[in-house]
Order: structure tokens, then C-alpha cells, then sequence
């Protein structure tokens, strides 16, 4: 089974969306600045990127330990992402096992389905796995104020495949 990771903030919460932002979730505690949407060409290019490759998305993101799942799947949900494109075990709150990176390899083990080649890690982080990790080349970064974008949804595409 393909599947995506996918992080929240600098991908589909990006720094530009914040600063165009005037309505922001009263909810969430500052210094946190949440809108109360996320950017829908982001969650454009996450549905289509499902679509095209035949993947189920996992979310994989500090906000998982800051306000739970239901928050986040309802705020995506809100923001435009396909619910019908989760994964049935959408989600990994790392808090408890240490890190990002520990978190989706043990998701992986519990998850001896999902080959990895057939993952793709979207993240802002270039460091999450370091050289020579077996997940490194898995890893689509993204870098700049914009969140993904269409060249970061191309080397989903490339890393996945489309689907049979």
C-alpha cells in the first residue's frame, strides 16, 4: 500500500498562509498562530497526490501531541483535504516514542504492508534522517515560506508512482 506522510506545519500551515492570516483559532494558545484553515492549494495538491499515486495519507506532525487527532483531522478536513484519502491508522503522535523519525519506523514495523519504496515522507525538516538512512531517499523537503508546492507534488508523484 502507498502511503504519504505527511507533516502540518511548512507544509500545508506554511509561513506565508500565517502571515496572509487574520482569522486565527481562538482555541489554540499563543505563541501558536493557527488559521483557522489551512491553504487549500495545499490540500489540492495532498488529494490529487492521493489520487494520482492510489495512496492513503498518515499524518505525522508535532501537532498530533499539541492538540490531538480530532483537532487536526477536523481542521484538514476544513481546510479541504479528502477524508476519504486517510490512511485507517492516520496518524502517529511521536511525543511518547521520541521523535519523527522513531515514530514512522515504528509505524512502518506495525505496518509490514507498506513496503518502503512505496512511502513518501513529506516534511520541512532536511535533517529527520540522516545519511545512509534507509528512509532518506523516501523523504520529499520542503524548504521556503510557500508550504508544498507543485514541484514538491511532482517528486511525490516521481517517489510513488502513478497507480495501476
Amino acid at each position: 500500500m502507498k502511503t504519504i506522510f505527511m507533516d502540518i506545519d511548512d507544509v500545508s500551515n506554511s509561513d506565508r498562509l500565517i502571515a496572509a492570516s487574520v482569522d486565527f483559532d481562538e482555541q489554540i494558545a499563543p505563541p501558536t498562530r493557527v488559521p483557522r484553515r489551512g491553504d487549500p492549494i495545499v490540500m489540492a495538491l495532498f488529494n490529487r497526490a492521493a489520487e494520482v499515486a492510489g495512496a492513503k495519507v498518515v499524518v505525522c506532525s508535532t501537532w498530533l501531541d499539541v492538540v490531538g487527532w480530532p483537532y487536526t483531522h477536523d481542521w484538514l478536513v476544513a481546510s479541504g483535504f479528502d477524508d476519504q484519502h486517510f490512511h485507517e491508522h492516520p496518524c502517529i503522535e511521536f511525543g511518547p516514542v521520541g521523535s519523527k523519525q522513531v515514530g514512522i519506523v515504528d509505524w512502518l514495523k506495525q505496518h509490514p504492508e507498506v513496503a518502503t519504496d512505496q512511502i513518501c515522507i513529506v516534511d520541512d525538516d532536511p535533517h529527520l534522517f540522516v545519511r545512509g538512512h534507509f528512509l532518506r531517499k523516501r523523504q520529499v523537503v520542503i524548504r521556503g515560506p510557500d508550504g508544498l508546492l507543485l514541484e514538491h507534488y511532482r517528486s511525490i508523484i516521481q517517489k510513488l508512482g502513478k497507480a495501476k
